[in-house]
């Protein structure tokens, strides 16, 4: 477990470790733990800084959402 999720996990902005946080590698880790959970009508927020590459992630949710109906 990183120290940004474990400190998020103990601020509780996570809920706890047991319920649902995840920490993954990277982007493409988090695309696919993504794709596998997210159901109709979830919402996700990317939040991150542009050097983290995480825009790539938003698109290619967004690019898959909006083949099911779903819009940015």
């Amino acid at each position: 477990m990183s120290a940004m999720h474990h400190g998020a996990v103990m601020e509780g902005s996570w809920g706890s470790a047991d319920k649902g946080a995840v920490n993954v590698a990277d982007g493409e880790a988090a695309l696919a733990l993504l794709r596998a959970e997210l159901q109709p009508g979830d919402v996700v927020l990317v939040k991150a800084s542009n050097a983290a590459g995480l825009g790539a992630l938003a698109d290619a949710l967004v690019s898959q959402g909006s083949q099911g109906g779903a819009r940015p």
